[in-house]
């Protein structure tokens, strides 16, 4: 049975994969930087990474009422800003979105960091501090997650018979090992001190760089306010006050922005890579929230990148839904979904998918709701309410 030591081993001897360093972004932002610097410039060095062009157009697809006719009126729409963010979260994401046993569990922690650097960078521009600096140590503070989880899955190629296990159970067995694991990367791929710093002390921003104190405490709140939305479907002023880090002052905008965070890591996941399928070693959940919920018969659409996929809600609960749909977004990714009573108008959400099933010509899909709030909130409580 795989335990810490094996990893050890193999980080001790060298072995664990580190993938390449994320070029074409680190390309646009040096040249950003520069006063010499043309749109041209910055489409040429998009056009030559078809992951990267294919994502830009999707964003500026979904940015404006008709699809951008070229890659340069694409990166037009968007903007240098958002084409900055987009090319290193897509670099990045190559290593997530790879096939492999333990898939499911690397997209969950991209998921995770995307969604903490819309944060990081929400943060940072109310605290005068680099809001794309931000964005970037957001992104890759826990990217030791999955360069940990691409190391099991290398041991795992060795061990045929070994026996799946829960995400719980996968994830403990990688957590010490993220923070050194993340620390090699950045070493690896020539980050700035800055994000070494974050990467190795957001657990502990005192060991930081006096310098770098205020970014590495920066990410380390909102890594925390990332726990508290993994956890329940909706957070309050009071709630957010009460993280270590953060005040009254910045709960109010936090609260009304992070369905807009939310959305923001929606897009950007919708068009980033997808992984192979592969035989998976992760323990499914059992089947078990339909027991504890409402059973509803709603109308669905999950509005993704493309048309919008009908379907319906079978069973909800103020923070959990089940749903069919002829095909299903991926699990552990943030997806908008338009749900409404027979007659009524639709209420936009935002889920994680936790369970994805085959059932014939179907796909069964048990979620969670994320980042509810406002009358978003109140509606849902009082669809359940009716039933």
């Amino acid at each position: 049975m795989i335990a810490g030591a094996a990893l050890t081993e193999l980080i001790t001897l060298g072995q664990v994969r580190v993938p390449p360093a994320p070029a074409s972004a680190v390309r646009i932002q040096r040249r950003v930087l520069e006063d010499d610097c043309s749109l041209e410039e910055l489409v040429q060095i998009a056009s030559l990474d078809p992951a990267l062009s294919a994502a830009v157009l999707g964003l500026a697809n979904g940015a404006g009422p008709q699809s951008p006719s070229s890659l340069r009126e694409a990166v037009v729409r968007i903007g240098v800003d958002e084409l900055v963010r987009v090319a290193l979260a897509v670099d990045a994401a190559d290593a997530a979105a790879s096939s492999g046993p333990l898939a499911s569990l690397r997209l969950l922690a991209w998921r995770r960091s995307v969604t903490c650097a819309f944060v990081c960078r929400f943060v940072a521009e109310r605290r005068g501090l680099s809001r794309d600096d931000a964005f970037g140590c957001g992104l890759l503070h826990d990217f030791g997650w999955i360069v940990a989880l691409s190391a099991l899955e290398d041991l795992l190629a060795n061990r045929p018979d070994e026996q799946g296990r829960s995400a719980e159970a996968w994830l403990r067995l990688v957590d010490q090992f993220h923070i050194l694991l993340g620390h090699i990367t950045a070493v690896r791929w020539n980050l700035p001190p800055l994000f070494c710093d974050v990467i190795l002390c957001h657990h502990d921003p005192a060991e930081a760089q006096p310098d770098h104190r205020p970014m590495v405490e920066l990410v380390a709140a909102c890594d925390r306010l990332l726990l508290l939305l993994e956890e329940q479907p909706s957070v309050s002023e009071a709630d957010i006050a009460r993280v270590a880090g953060f005040g009254p002052e910045l709960a109010g905008p936090l609260v009304d922005a992070l369905p807009r965070i939310a959305a923001s890591t929606a897009r950007l996941l919708e068009v980033s890579p997808a992984p192979p399928p592969a035989p998976s070693k992760l323990v499914r959940p059992p089947r078990g929230l339909r027991a504890h919920m409402k059973e509803v018969d709603w109308d669905l659409a999950w509005i993704g990148a493309g048309a919008p996929v009908p379907g319906r809600v079978i069973a909800a609960s103020p923070d959990r839904m089940v749903a069919r749909l002829p095909r299903a977004p991926r699990e552990n990714y943030i997806v908008k979904l338009a749900v409404g009573r027979p007659g009524a108008a639709p209420l936009e959400v935002l889920v994680i998918p936790v369970l994805v099933e085959d059932e014939g010509d179907e796909q069964r899909i048990e979620a969670r709701l994320f980042a509810l709030a406002g009358d978003h909130k109140r509606i849902w409580e009082e669809m359940i309410r009716m039933g």
